[in-house]
C-alpha cells in the first residue's frame, strides 16, 4: 500500500486501515478522539484510503457549528431527553463521522466538534 493516510482531523493521530475479510475502511481507534470518523466499507484498500485522505476545500461555519471535516457537511446539535448532547454529521448516510460520547451540556458537546487538530498546534 503505498499511499499514506492523512491523520485524523479531530485528534491528528494516526488511522488505522482494517481488512475485515469481504471489507476495508479507515478510522480513528484513538481513545481519547472525542469524534470517531470512520469510512464506508469499501471493495478495495485503496478506495477506503482515497475516501479517508479526501477532504473538503474549506471548513464552513453554520451557526455555532463547523462543516463535518470529512465530507465537508453541515453538523447538527442533537439533544437527547435526560439532558445529554451530541453532536453528528448531518450526512449520516454517506458519512460516518459520529460522537463518541454524549455531553452534559450543548456547549460541551459543541467545543468537542469544532475541535480540529490543526487547531492544537
Amino acid at each position: 500500500m503505498s499511499e499514506k493516510l492523512k491523520p485524523c482531523p479531530f485528534c491528528g493521530k494516526k488511522p488505522q486501515l482494517i481488512d475485515a475479510g469481504i471489507y476495508y475502511y479507515v478510522s480513528c481507534f484513538n481513545e481519547l478522539c472525542k469524534i470517531s470518523p470512520c469510512t464506508q466499507e469499501h471493495d478495495t484498500p485503496e478506495d477506503a484510503i482515497n475516501e479517508w485522505n479526501s477532504r473538503p476545500e474549506k471548513i464552513i461555519m453554520n451557526g455555532e457549528l463547523k462543516s463535518c471535516p470529512m465530507c465537508g457537511s453541515a453538523a447538527k446539535l442533537i439533544d437527547y431527553s435526560g439532558g445529554s448532547y451530541s453532536v453528528i454529521c448531518s450526512n449520516s448516510y454517506e458519512c460516518l463521522t459520529i460522537e463518541k460520547e454524549n455531553y452534559n451540556t450543548k456547549q460541551e458537546a459543541i467545543d468537542a466538534w469544532n475541535t480540529r487538530a490543526e487547531d492544537k498546534s
